[in-house]
Protein backbone atom coordinates (compact mmCIF):
# COMPACT_ATOMS: atom_id res chain seq x y z
CA UNK A 1 0.00 0.00 0.00
CA UNK A 2 1.34 3.43 -0.94
CA UNK A 3 2.28 5.67 1.95
CA UNK A 4 0.19 8.85 2.34
CA UNK A 5 1.70 12.05 0.97
CA UNK A 6 3.56 14.05 3.60
CA UNK A 7 4.39 17.75 3.65
CA UNK A 8 7.05 19.79 5.42
CA UNK A 9 6.57 23.22 6.94
CA UNK A 10 9.75 25.23 7.52
CA UNK A 11 9.73 28.46 9.54
CA UNK A 12 12.84 30.63 9.91
CA UNK A 13 13.15 33.40 12.48
CA UNK A 14 16.08 35.52 13.58
CA UNK A 15 16.91 32.96 16.26
CA UNK A 16 15.70 29.50 15.15
CA UNK A 17 14.57 27.16 12.38
CA UNK A 18 11.52 25.01 13.08
CA UNK A 19 10.30 22.12 10.96
CA UNK A 20 7.03 20.15 11.08
CA UNK A 21 6.03 17.16 8.94
CA UNK A 22 2.39 16.18 8.59
CA UNK A 23 0.30 13.90 6.41
CA UNK A 24 -3.43 13.61 5.78
CA UNK A 25 -4.70 10.03 5.63
CA UNK A 26 -8.18 8.52 5.89
CA UNK A 27 -9.74 11.78 7.00
CA UNK A 28 -7.19 12.53 9.71
CA UNK A 29 -4.21 14.84 9.92
CA UNK A 30 -1.18 13.26 11.56
CA UNK A 31 2.03 14.78 12.87
CA UNK A 32 4.91 12.62 11.68
CA UNK A 33 7.75 14.59 13.25
CA UNK A 34 9.18 17.95 14.20
CA UNK A 35 12.57 19.49 14.93
CA UNK A 36 13.98 22.80 16.13
CA UNK A 37 17.44 24.30 15.68
CA UNK A 38 18.67 27.43 17.45
CA UNK A 39 20.57 29.66 15.03
CA UNK A 40 23.90 31.30 15.83
CA UNK A 41 23.77 35.10 15.94
CA UNK A 42 24.08 36.80 12.55
CA UNK A 43 22.61 34.07 10.31
CA UNK A 44 19.32 35.95 9.97
CA UNK A 45 19.42 39.73 10.28
CA UNK A 46 16.23 41.79 10.24
CA UNK A 47 14.33 38.72 8.98
CA UNK A 48 16.65 38.29 5.97
CA UNK A 49 18.75 35.16 5.49
CA UNK A 50 22.45 36.00 5.16
CA UNK A 51 23.62 32.74 3.54
CA UNK A 52 20.94 30.60 1.84
CA UNK A 53 23.29 27.66 1.34
CA UNK A 54 24.16 27.57 5.03
CA UNK A 55 20.47 27.84 5.90
CA UNK A 56 19.78 24.97 3.53
CA UNK A 57 22.29 22.88 5.46
CA UNK A 58 20.45 23.62 8.71
CA UNK A 59 17.12 22.62 7.15
CA UNK A 60 18.59 19.43 5.66
CA UNK A 61 19.95 18.49 9.09
CA UNK A 62 16.48 18.88 10.62
CA UNK A 63 14.91 16.78 7.85
CA UNK A 64 17.51 14.09 8.48
CA UNK A 65 16.96 14.28 12.24
CA UNK A 66 13.27 13.36 11.94
CA UNK A 67 13.95 10.77 9.24
CA UNK A 68 11.65 12.39 6.70
CA UNK A 69 11.55 11.21 3.11
CA UNK A 70 9.24 14.03 2.00
CA UNK A 71 10.52 16.51 -0.57
CA UNK A 72 7.59 18.93 -0.82
CA UNK A 73 7.89 21.87 1.53
CA UNK A 74 6.36 25.21 2.40
CA UNK A 75 8.31 28.11 3.86
CA UNK A 76 7.21 31.42 5.34
CA UNK A 77 8.09 34.93 4.28
CA UNK A 78 8.18 37.31 7.27
CA UNK A 79 5.10 39.49 7.11
CA UNK A 80 7.27 42.57 7.65
CA UNK A 81 8.87 41.96 4.23
CA UNK A 82 5.54 42.03 2.40
CA UNK A 83 2.92 44.61 1.53
CA UNK A 84 -0.66 43.54 2.24
CA UNK A 85 -3.64 45.61 1.21
CA UNK A 86 -7.39 45.14 0.90
CA UNK A 87 -8.70 46.56 -2.36
CA UNK A 88 -12.25 46.58 -3.76
CA UNK A 89 -13.17 45.40 -7.24
CA UNK A 90 -16.44 44.76 -9.06
CA UNK A 91 -18.05 41.55 -7.82
CA UNK A 92 -18.59 40.18 -11.34
CA UNK A 93 -14.85 40.00 -12.10
CA UNK A 94 -13.36 36.52 -12.38
CA UNK A 95 -9.98 35.65 -10.87
CA UNK A 96 -8.29 36.04 -14.26
CA UNK A 97 -9.89 39.47 -14.69
CA UNK A 98 -8.88 40.48 -11.16
CA UNK A 99 -5.29 39.48 -11.87
CA UNK A 100 -5.26 41.47 -15.10
CA UNK A 101 -6.72 44.53 -13.36
CA UNK A 102 -4.19 44.33 -10.56
CA UNK A 103 -1.38 44.45 -13.11
CA UNK A 104 -2.97 47.43 -14.84
CA UNK A 105 -3.36 49.31 -11.55
CA UNK A 106 -0.10 48.05 -10.03
CA UNK A 107 1.48 51.49 -9.69
CA UNK A 108 -1.43 52.54 -7.43
CA UNK A 109 -0.83 49.67 -5.00
CA UNK A 110 2.82 48.60 -5.22
CA UNK A 111 5.82 50.91 -4.72
CA UNK A 112 8.17 48.78 -6.89
CA UNK A 113 8.41 47.97 -10.61
CA UNK A 114 6.40 44.86 -11.47
CA UNK A 115 9.54 43.18 -12.80
CA UNK A 116 10.95 43.23 -9.24
CA UNK A 117 7.80 42.04 -7.50
CA UNK A 118 6.11 38.77 -6.68
CA UNK A 119 2.42 39.26 -6.01
CA UNK A 120 -0.69 37.24 -5.29
CA UNK A 121 -4.25 37.85 -4.17
CA UNK A 122 -7.20 36.20 -2.48
CA UNK A 123 -10.88 37.06 -2.83
CA UNK A 124 -12.14 37.81 0.68
CA UNK A 125 -15.86 38.15 -0.04
CA UNK A 126 -18.41 40.91 -0.59
CA UNK A 127 -17.52 44.47 0.37
CA UNK A 128 -19.07 45.64 3.64
CA UNK A 129 -20.90 48.62 2.21
CA UNK A 130 -21.58 47.69 -1.41
CA UNK A 131 -22.79 44.27 -2.57
CA UNK A 132 -21.74 45.08 -6.14
CA UNK A 133 -18.09 45.10 -5.01
CA UNK A 134 -15.85 42.41 -3.60
CA UNK A 135 -12.86 42.69 -1.26
CA UNK A 136 -9.56 41.34 -2.54
CA UNK A 137 -6.49 40.80 -0.38
CA UNK A 138 -3.40 41.85 -2.34
CA UNK A 139 -0.02 40.56 -1.17
CA UNK A 140 3.21 41.78 -2.76
CA UNK A 141 6.89 41.50 -1.93
CA UNK A 142 10.20 41.99 -3.69
CA UNK A 143 11.13 38.98 -5.79
CA UNK A 144 14.49 38.68 -4.03
CA UNK A 145 12.76 37.93 -0.71
CA UNK A 146 10.79 35.03 -2.20
CA UNK A 147 13.87 33.68 -3.98
CA UNK A 148 15.82 33.82 -0.72
CA UNK A 149 13.30 31.58 1.03
CA UNK A 150 12.90 29.22 -1.94
CA UNK A 151 16.67 28.92 -2.41
CA UNK A 152 17.08 27.84 1.22
CA UNK A 153 14.72 24.92 0.55
CA UNK A 154 16.46 24.08 -2.71
CA UNK A 155 19.85 23.92 -0.96
CA UNK A 156 18.23 21.48 1.48
CA UNK A 157 17.28 19.25 -1.50
CA UNK A 158 13.60 20.09 -1.02
CA UNK A 159 11.00 21.26 -3.53
CA UNK A 160 9.61 24.70 -2.60
CA UNK A 161 5.91 24.08 -3.22
CA UNK A 162 4.66 27.11 -1.28
CA UNK A 163 6.15 30.42 -0.15
CA UNK A 164 3.50 31.95 2.09
CA UNK A 165 3.26 34.81 4.53
CA UNK A 166 4.12 33.99 8.12
CA UNK A 167 0.88 35.62 9.24
CA UNK A 168 -1.17 33.32 6.98
CA UNK A 169 0.61 30.27 8.40
CA UNK A 170 -0.03 31.46 11.95
CA UNK A 171 -3.73 31.90 11.28
CA UNK A 172 -4.00 28.43 9.76
CA UNK A 173 -2.43 26.81 12.83
CA UNK A 174 -4.46 29.06 15.13
CA UNK A 175 -7.66 27.38 14.02
CA UNK A 176 -6.34 24.01 15.17
CA UNK A 177 -5.04 25.50 18.42
CA UNK A 178 -8.44 27.02 19.09
CA UNK A 179 -10.04 23.63 18.43
CA UNK A 180 -7.83 22.24 21.19
CA UNK A 181 -9.31 24.49 23.87
CA UNK A 182 -11.94 22.90 26.09
CA UNK A 183 -14.30 25.83 25.48
CA UNK A 184 -14.37 25.10 21.77
CA UNK A 185 -15.58 21.80 20.35
CA UNK A 186 -16.59 22.29 16.70
CA UNK A 187 -18.24 19.56 14.68
CA UNK A 188 -17.05 18.29 11.30
CA UNK A 189 -13.78 20.23 11.42
CA UNK A 190 -10.78 19.09 9.40
CA UNK A 191 -7.89 21.08 7.94
CA UNK A 192 -9.47 20.68 4.50
CA UNK A 193 -12.33 22.88 5.71
CA UNK A 194 -10.06 25.87 6.20
CA UNK A 195 -11.36 28.72 4.06
CA UNK A 196 -9.14 30.92 1.90
CA UNK A 197 -10.19 34.00 3.86
CA UNK A 198 -9.07 32.38 7.14
CA UNK A 199 -12.64 32.42 8.40
CA UNK A 200 -13.86 30.16 11.17
CA UNK A 201 -16.96 30.46 13.30
CA UNK A 202 -17.81 27.25 15.16
CA UNK A 203 -20.23 27.20 18.07
CA UNK A 204 -19.16 28.70 21.40
CA UNK A 205 -16.41 30.79 19.81
CA UNK A 206 -15.97 34.15 21.56
CA UNK A 207 -16.81 37.04 19.27
CA UNK A 208 -13.27 38.46 19.31
CA UNK A 209 -10.07 36.46 19.85
CA UNK A 210 -6.50 37.75 19.75
CA UNK A 211 -3.51 35.63 18.73
CA UNK A 212 -0.31 37.15 20.09
CA UNK A 213 3.02 35.89 18.76
CA UNK A 214 5.76 36.84 21.24
CA UNK A 215 9.00 36.49 19.32
CA UNK A 216 12.55 37.35 20.24
CA UNK A 217 12.49 40.94 19.03
CA UNK A 218 8.88 41.52 17.89
CA UNK A 219 5.41 40.85 19.22
CA UNK A 220 2.71 40.46 16.58
CA UNK A 221 -0.95 41.00 17.38
CA UNK A 222 -3.73 39.36 15.31
CA UNK A 223 -7.39 40.06 16.03
CA UNK A 224 -10.26 37.82 14.89
CA UNK A 225 -13.82 39.03 15.04
CA UNK A 226 -16.59 36.47 14.54
CA UNK A 227 -14.09 34.16 12.87
CA UNK A 228 -12.51 36.69 10.49
CA UNK A 229 -8.99 38.11 10.69
CA UNK A 230 -9.72 41.83 10.89
CA UNK A 231 -6.57 43.48 12.24
CA UNK A 232 -2.88 42.89 12.80
CA UNK A 233 -0.04 44.99 14.13
CA UNK A 234 3.52 44.55 15.34
CA UNK A 235 5.55 46.05 18.18
CA UNK A 236 9.31 46.02 18.74
CA UNK A 237 9.23 44.10 22.01
CA UNK A 238 9.95 40.45 22.77
CA UNK A 239 12.02 37.91 24.60
CA UNK A 240 15.23 39.82 23.92
CA UNK A 241 14.11 42.43 26.45
CA UNK A 242 13.95 39.76 29.16
CA UNK A 243 17.36 38.41 28.17
CA UNK A 244 18.88 41.88 28.41
CA UNK A 245 17.19 42.48 31.77
CA UNK A 246 18.81 39.30 33.10
CA UNK A 247 22.19 40.45 31.75
CA UNK A 248 21.82 43.80 33.50
CA UNK A 249 20.57 42.36 36.78
CA UNK A 250 23.00 39.45 37.02
CA UNK A 251 26.08 41.09 35.51
CA UNK A 252 26.64 38.17 33.12
CA UNK A 253 27.12 37.83 29.37
CA UNK A 254 24.32 37.31 26.86
CA UNK A 255 24.89 33.57 26.35
CA UNK A 256 24.64 32.91 30.09
CA UNK A 257 21.48 35.00 30.29
CA UNK A 258 19.89 32.94 27.50
CA UNK A 259 20.60 29.75 29.47
CA UNK A 260 18.98 31.23 32.58
CA UNK A 261 15.95 32.42 30.59
CA UNK A 262 15.39 28.96 29.13
CA UNK A 263 15.50 27.46 32.64
CA UNK A 264 13.74 30.37 34.31
CA UNK A 265 11.07 28.28 36.02
CA UNK A 266 13.72 26.26 37.85
CA UNK A 267 15.63 29.38 38.91
CA UNK A 268 12.49 31.07 40.21
CA UNK A 269 11.22 27.96 42.01
CA UNK A 270 14.50 27.30 43.77
CA UNK A 271 14.48 30.79 45.26
CA UNK A 272 11.05 30.30 46.72
CA UNK A 273 12.50 27.59 48.95
CA UNK A 274 15.85 26.58 50.34
CA UNK A 275 18.01 25.62 47.34
CA UNK A 276 21.33 23.90 46.91
CA UNK A 277 23.88 23.06 44.22
CA UNK A 278 23.70 25.07 41.02
CA UNK A 279 20.41 26.63 42.19
CA UNK A 280 21.79 27.66 45.58
CA UNK A 281 19.88 30.60 46.95
CA UNK A 282 21.54 33.96 46.35
CA UNK A 283 20.48 37.60 46.49
CA UNK A 284 21.03 38.16 42.78
CA UNK A 285 19.16 35.06 41.66
CA UNK A 286 16.34 35.88 44.05
CA UNK A 287 15.82 39.09 42.07
CA UNK A 288 15.01 37.06 38.94
CA UNK A 289 11.39 36.97 40.08
CA UNK A 290 11.29 40.77 40.05
CA UNK A 291 12.97 40.90 36.63
CA UNK A 292 10.49 38.44 35.18
CA UNK A 293 7.48 40.10 36.77
CA UNK A 294 8.56 43.43 35.28
CA UNK A 295 8.98 41.84 31.84
CA UNK A 296 5.44 40.45 31.95
CA UNK A 297 4.13 43.83 33.09
CA UNK A 298 5.90 45.51 30.16
CA UNK A 299 4.51 42.88 27.79
CA UNK A 300 1.00 43.48 29.14
CA UNK A 301 1.46 47.19 28.48
CA UNK A 302 2.43 46.53 24.87
CA UNK A 303 -0.57 44.24 24.42
CA UNK A 304 -2.79 46.94 25.89
CA UNK A 305 -1.36 49.43 23.41
CA UNK A 306 -2.22 47.03 20.57
CA UNK A 307 -5.75 46.69 21.93
CA UNK A 308 -6.08 50.46 22.18
CA UNK A 309 -4.90 50.93 18.58
CA UNK A 310 -7.49 48.42 17.38
CA UNK A 311 -10.19 49.94 19.59
CA UNK A 312 -9.61 53.28 17.90
CA UNK A 313 -10.67 51.62 14.65
CA UNK A 314 -13.43 49.44 16.13
CA UNK A 315 -14.64 51.04 19.38
CA UNK A 316 -17.40 48.50 20.03
CA UNK A 317 -15.09 45.45 19.92
CA UNK A 318 -14.13 43.71 23.18
CA UNK A 319 -11.47 40.99 23.07
CA UNK A 320 -12.75 37.99 24.99
CA UNK A 321 -9.79 35.63 24.71
CA UNK A 322 -6.04 35.87 24.07
CA UNK A 323 -3.96 32.99 22.73
CA UNK A 324 -0.16 33.15 23.02
CA UNK A 325 2.42 31.64 20.68
CA UNK A 326 6.09 32.15 19.86
CA UNK A 327 9.19 31.32 21.86
CA UNK A 328 8.35 33.57 24.79
CA UNK A 329 4.98 31.86 25.23
CA UNK A 330 7.05 29.06 26.82
CA UNK A 331 7.97 31.25 29.79
CA UNK A 332 6.65 30.02 33.16
CA UNK A 333 3.06 30.91 34.12
CA UNK A 334 2.96 33.65 31.49
CA UNK A 335 -0.68 32.99 30.57
CA UNK A 336 -1.86 33.21 34.17
CA UNK A 337 0.22 36.33 34.84
CA UNK A 338 -1.12 38.10 31.77
CA UNK A 339 -4.67 37.07 32.64
CA UNK A 340 -4.30 38.81 36.01
CA UNK A 341 -2.97 41.98 34.41
CA UNK A 342 -5.27 42.15 31.38
CA UNK A 343 -8.48 40.83 33.01
CA UNK A 344 -9.03 38.59 30.01
CA UNK A 345 -8.89 34.84 29.43
CA UNK A 346 -5.40 33.86 28.23
CA UNK A 347 -4.19 30.48 26.94
CA UNK A 348 -1.04 29.08 25.31
CA UNK A 349 -1.39 27.77 21.75
CA UNK A 350 -1.15 24.06 20.96
CA UNK A 351 -2.25 23.14 17.41
CA UNK A 352 -1.49 19.43 17.96
CA UNK A 353 -3.94 18.55 20.74
CA UNK A 354 -6.59 17.08 18.44
CA UNK A 355 -4.10 15.77 15.88
CA UNK A 356 -2.94 12.19 15.55
CA UNK A 357 0.74 11.99 16.52
CA UNK A 358 3.32 9.45 15.38
CA UNK A 359 4.50 6.95 17.99
CA UNK A 360 8.01 8.25 17.34
CA UNK A 361 7.08 11.66 18.81
CA UNK A 362 7.06 12.32 22.56
CA UNK A 363 3.72 14.07 23.18
CA UNK A 364 4.86 15.80 26.37
CA UNK A 365 7.88 17.31 24.65
CA UNK A 366 5.77 18.23 21.61
CA UNK A 367 3.17 20.05 23.70
CA UNK A 368 5.91 21.87 25.62
CA UNK A 369 7.33 23.19 22.34
CA UNK A 370 3.97 23.68 20.57
CA UNK A 371 3.85 27.51 20.82
CA UNK A 372 7.15 27.69 18.88
CA UNK A 373 5.83 25.41 16.14
CA UNK A 374 2.75 27.39 15.09
CA UNK A 375 4.21 28.82 11.87
CA UNK A 376 5.80 25.55 10.75
CA UNK A 377 2.58 23.66 11.51
CA UNK A 378 0.47 26.16 9.59
CA UNK A 379 2.85 26.00 6.64
CA UNK A 380 2.68 22.21 6.46
CA UNK A 381 -1.12 22.43 6.53
CA UNK A 382 -1.25 25.08 3.81
CA UNK A 383 1.15 23.02 1.69
CA UNK A 384 -1.50 20.30 1.45
CA UNK A 385 -4.38 22.65 0.65
CA UNK A 386 -4.63 22.74 -3.13
CA UNK A 387 -7.42 25.33 -3.25
CA UNK A 388 -5.37 28.14 -1.73
CA UNK A 389 -3.57 31.00 -3.47
CA UNK A 390 0.06 31.67 -2.59
CA UNK A 391 2.92 33.96 -3.43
Amino acid sequence: MAKPQAWLGVAISNTAVTLVEICHHKGHTQLLGYAIKTLPPGEVIDNQIVDCEQMGDHIAHLVQRIGSQSKQAAIALPTSLALTKIIEMPAELTEDEIEAQIHIDADQHIPYPLSQVCLDFQIQGPADTDDSMQQVLLVATRLEHVEQQADSLTFAQLQPKVVDLESHAQICAFQLAWDNLSVHKPNNFTPNNLAPNHSFAPANTPQTVALIDIGESRTTFYSHQSGQLVYQSQQLFGGAQLTQAIVNQQGIDLSQAVIIKHDLAAYITCHQQQGSGRHKRSHKHADLTKVYTQFVADLAEHITQAFDAYAALAPAVVTEHIMLCGGSALLPDIAAMLKDQLSCEVSVANPFGQMKVSDQVDRDELYAEAPRLMSACGLALRCQMQNQAYL
